[in-house]
């Protein structure tokens, strides 16, 4: 009786031992999946994710104006002057354009600064960029907190200007720009990302009655925009850059444009330009304006303005899965792991072939989810999590029976030597006869006996059994 309850009370311990162990485990894995820890490989197969998928639907009234490299060699000079710009914004007018976004820095005075401002006044639909300075990975730590303006517009320019704002984003640590802050706060006053601006006034959403909630933004109880915690938007990149959009090279445009005031045929079709929503910006190769997104290594930052338009004025967005159904989704896969792992039935490679299968299903889930909907769910760490949980279980396995298998080969052992003291000491010498016997057993132990004995002067007795038939 006193055997059985050290038995149990040794196996209760062992219970209790593994339990706070995989319990720690557990915590831990779902600490790592909570805060997000391993985002910059989640990122990557984010990326992933956005090549895989076709291009998305897109404005056909947008229409982005490059500052490219042919633009520079026949102009000569860099920066293009302001009464170039407002040449650009007659040529618009023109056209009836809707709404010109310039993602350019106005930020020194210059001469031609009023032909500029009475151009942007007479267009009555320009909108102007300036910068504010964030710490790099705000993102991580609180919402977006400016202390100061980098690059101001200059007032006369803003005076006439139907909206400005900021156009900050924020750089992962690989570099790629994936997130923009909507808002920044300085000196206590919420400052708006200017195509943001572009977008409600397109929609006739006024910025009013602004709610920054835990995983969205509302604006007039209307336009909802989901984002992080943080104030932070994913940018749903419709397509590579040359798949989206309509371009024009700012030169050609200006170029056309006189070849039209003059009375000559323009040199290329400027029809697209008709009620359009422009983006203006520098694409010229090797200048500070291109930066590596999810689709491609190098991507002008005036096409972002434009896929954060279209994605807003279309309700098109990218949405990660809370953090509560990531874990969720973590520690169920984790539990079929471990229900396959624990199985005696299917051996470790079976039980491999299983653990593969479920990865690659979810891996398949969590594309189908981001393609047809849009929908981000962590891929990285469930995926690592059920094959390291996995491995382990198996290893842990093989542990615990060759644990077994050499106490029972050591029980075994001292059975051999039990049956061995069991069999008498062999008569070595009978006459003139020398007697030897030796028995060896098939396995540790066996149900072989022999005896041996003299039975009178002349007579010698040998007997041998096998109790186990073999």
């Amino acid at each position: 009786m006193s055997s059985a309850i050290a038995f149990i009370k040794k196996y209760c311990k062992s219970c209790f031992g593994k339990g706070i162990f995989a319990g720690i485990a557990v915590l831990l894995i779902v600490c790592i999946s909570w805060g997000h820890q391993l985002d910059a490989y989640e990122e990557v197969l984010l990326d992933w994710r956005f090549r895989l998928r076709p291009v998305q639907k897109f404005l056909k009234d947008i229409v982005i104006i490059e500052i490219s490299d042919d633009t520079l060699k026949k102009l000569g000079f860099w920066p293009v002057p302001r009464d170039f710009h407002a040449s650009l914004l007659d040529a618009l007018s023109s056209f009836n354009v809707k709404q010109v976004m310039f993602d350019i820095i106005f930020t020194d005075p210059k001469p031609e600064d009023e032909l500029f401002a009475e151009s942007i006044k007479t267009a009555g639909n320009v909108y102007l960029p300036s910068v504010f300075r964030l710490d790099d990975h705000l993102m991580e730590k609180s919402s977006a907190q400016a202390d100061n303006v980098v690059a101001p517009i200059v007032p006369r320019l803003l005076e006439e200007a139907r909206g400005a704002g900021h156009i900050n984003v924020y750089k992962d640590v690989d570099g790629k720009v994936r997130w923009v802050p909507l808002f920044i706060f300085h000196q206590d006053e919420l400052n708006t990302h200017v195509t943001l601006r572009m977008a409600c006034d397109y929609l006739g959403v006024p910025l009013q009655r602004i709610e920054l909630l835990r995983n969205k933004i509302i604006i007039d109880g209307k336009l909802k925009i989901p984002t992080t915690k943080q104030g932070a938007f994913l940018i749903n990149y419709a397509g590579r850059w040359e798949e989206t959009f309509t371009h024009y090279s700012y030169v050609d445009v200006l170029m056309a444009f006189k070849e039209k005031l003059e009375g000559r045929e323009p040199s290329i079709d400027l029809d697209g330009l008709k009620n359009s929503v422009c983006f203006v910006g520098l694409t010229a190769t090797g200048t500070s304006d291109l930066h590596p997104i999810p689709l491609q290594n190098n991507y002008p930052m005036v096409g972002l303005h434009a896929n954060l338009f279209n994605s807003i004025v279309l309700n098109q967005h990218v949405v990660r899965a809370g953090k509560f159904v990531n874990v969720l989704i973590l520690l169920a896969l984790l539990g079929v792991v471990l229900i396959t792992a624990i199985k005696k039935s299917s051996g470790v490679l079976e039980g491999f072939g299983y653990t593969f299968a479920y990865i690659i299903g979810f891996l398949v889930i969590g594309i189908v989810l981001f393609v047809l909907w849009g929908i981000w769910i962590d891929l990285f760490l469930p995926m690592v999590m059920m094959l390291f949980t996995y491995t382990g279980v198996s290893i842990y396995n093989f542990f615990i029976e060759s644990r077994k298998r050499e106490l029972i080969e050591k029980e075994l052992s001292i059975a051999k030597q039990i049956q061995e003291s069991f069999l008498p000491e062999p008569v070595t010498q009978f006459g003139s006869l020398d007697v030897a016997a030796c028995m060896a057993t098939a396995k540790h132990v066996g149900g072989d006996l022999f005896d041996m004995c003299p039975l009178g002067k002349y007579k010698f007795g040998v007997l041998i059994g096998d109790v186990s038939g073999k």
